[in-house]
């Protein structure tokens, strides 16, 4: 048998060292640990550099080296490129701070890696564990129901079997996905200049964006189905306000992120649609269906952003930066 490649494990933290141990006691406990990564370098993002102290400590238990970097502030996509500059491996395994890897998650990739001649691929992520006493707009079962929208569930499992994925299914979240840095290479990192015109907003577009390009690419992108991490549910996320202001960002800031120039600045219909997702949530609330009634509503405050970020300053300068590169 030939010896696996050996991967180094990226993540990008900020302002939430108390999240770390808990996920690298499931590295740590991974099927061939020692044998599959080489490193793991942490970009410590937050201003505070709150991190620090804590990767301390488990650089002293963890059974592999421990890279710690401190990078610009707030901006992931700086501190992930940071991270991939650093790697001493060509294959990079990404996850997020918060995740809790399955028991066989590397070992799955790397079986997945060595079948398949992809440069990217993607992980299954499932929400969990999910707490008692969630409202009923998040009640969800992993199989059959309806996955209420708004940030809560991070779930990603776009085929039922791991394959290749075809051009237009969702690509990998950056919770859970393995890139060979050649792809790096080729066709750039990590877009840093979407915080200087985001702000807050830009957070958690470093995988969409960067999906995007490999689309244009025509970059074949895996799916491995059995390297599987859960994405805990934290209750602080939970209130339905609190859903909708997230999905307001995440629509605001859509059009800059995935900007399109032959988009027309009001699309009437999807101002009509949003009036009549409104009207929906009502019959749905009424019907007792809170989480389609919920998931309408979050469809609309996401059109309501996309329209209102049409008209601001971050959009004319994306429009500008979009032009520079055309």
């Amino acid at each position: 048998m030939t010896q696996p490649e050996l991967f180094t494990l990226i993540i990008a933290t900020c302002g939430r060292p108390e999240r770390l141990p808990r996920m690298f006691a499931c590295i740590a406990e991974n099927t061939g640990v020692r044998e599959l990564i080489c490193a793991t370098v942490i970009a410590d993002n937050a201003p505070d550099r709150s991190a620090r102290q804590e990767v301390a400590k488990l650089s002293k238990i963890l059974p592999f080296p421990v890279i710690y970097l401190e990078t610009e502030p707030y901006n992931k996509s700086a501190a992930l490129n940071a991270a991939i500059q650093a790697a001493p491996t060509r294959w990079l395994a990404f996850t997020d701070d918060d995740t809790l890897p399955d028991l066989a998650w590397l070992s799955q990739a790397d079986q997945y890696r060595r079948k398949n001649t992809v440069r990217v691929f993607g992980g299954r992520i499932l929400p969990g564990p999910i707490p008692n006493g969630l409202p009923p707009s998040l009640r969800w079962q992993e199989e059959g129901d309806v996955v209420p929208e708004g940030g809560v569930f991070v779930h990603y499992a776009p085929l039922s079997a791991s394959g290749i994925l075809e051009p237009e299914a969702p690509a990998p979240l950056g919770s859970n996905v393995f890139v060979h840095a050649s792809v790096f290479d080729d066709i750039g990192g990590y877009d840093e200049r979407l915080w200087n015109i985001c702000g807050k907003a830009a957070l958690g577009v470093d995988d969409g964006e960067f999906g995007v390009r490999l689309h244009e690419r025509a970059e074949p992108v895996g799916y491995c189905r059995e390297a599987l991490v859960r994405h805990p549910v934290h209750t602080e996320k939970t209130g339905l306000w609190h859903r909708m202001r997230h999905v307001y960002y995440y629509g605001w800031r859509d059009p800059i992120v995935f900007f399109d120039s032959a988009r027309p600045l009001v699309q009437g219909h999807v101002l009509k649609l949003m009036f009549v997702r409104l009207c929906r949530a009502g019959v749905l609330w009424a019907k007792r269906r809170p989480v389609e009634a919920a998931n309408s509503l979050m469809w609309s405050a996401g059109a309501l952003g996309a329209f209102l970020c049409r008209f601001s300053a971050a959009y004319r300068e994306r429009q500008a930066y979009y032009k520079e590169g055309s």
